[in-house]
């Protein structure tokens, strides 16, 4: 199974990383209790050599992007509309002079034939502006796809958000880790690292909001910053 970069390192990684509860569970249960069942689980094959624990994985990345864009990345920016891409290219926002902002949003119109609302526009209905620059912000992200720094910084968005997203499900896993090793395994030494891992898997879900809001910020100055160094098309282009 071939995986892209960005798949590797904002997708796989994450789920890697928040699978140590099950590790954990595994070690401490599956191994004395289960063995012969874990035996046959890392045996079973699908297809060719994809075996169970693969599928496993796979689905646990897919979940952590579910928690992460679903639970997080849509409260947090308000389903893009609050997005950082999308706040610095209202007048109001302040990250960029007017006349910049102008400006961007004038090469927006030529390349995309978008007319992003204007300070007056955008003051008596900031909703519609801001679905506007959602639109456009799609399209400028096609137009500098290439961009080999662009997509190390959404490789590093990516891995925060993911992250966070599979600190939840390794959270709740942990508690469930704990309580099952201390009154079902008897395995009494598993707990205080259950409750470890817990409190390590805690701490990016409480600080959720500005981990994505600091990656979003540098991803979104960087994609504006990329745009608007591309040549400008010509006319009969």
């Amino acid at each position: 199974m071939k995986f892209s970069r960005y798949e590797f390192r904002a997708r796989l990684l994450p789920a890697v990383l928040c699978s140590v509860p099950i590790v954990l569970f595994q070690y401490y249960y599956s191994n004395t209790y289960l063995a012969d069942l874990s035996e046959a689980i890392f045996k079973v094959r699908f297809v060719g050599p994809i075996t169970l624990p693969i599928a496993l994985i796979y689905l646990f990345t897919q979940v952590n992007r579910f928690i992460a864009k679903e639970v997080f990345e849509k409260r947090i920016f308000k389903n893009e509309l609050y997005m950082p891409t999308t706040n610095f290219l209202l007048y109001a926002n302040s990250e960029y002079t007017a006349g910049y902002t102008r400006d961007i949003h004038i090469r927006i119109r030529e390349d995309f034939g978008i007319r992003l609302a204007a300070l007056r526009q955008e003051q008596q209905d900031e909703v519609s502006a801001r679905k506007k620059i959602v639109e456009a912000v799609s399209l400028i992200r096609n137009k500098t796809r290439g961009s080999e720094l662009l997509l190390q910084h959404n490789i590093e968005y990516g891995f925060a958000r993911n992250l966070i997203g599979g600190s939840l499900l390794a959270f709740l896993l942990c508690l469930f880790d704990a309580a099952f090793l201390k009154f079902v395994a008897h395995a009494d030494s598993a707990v205080p690292v259950s409750l470890v891992l817990a409190g390590i898997y805690l701490a990016p879900v409480l600080l959720a909001k500005p981990i994505m809001e600091r990656y979003g910020n540098l991803y979104a100055k960087l994609l504006i910053q990329e745009y608007m160094s591309l040549p400008v098309a010509k006319a009969n282009d």
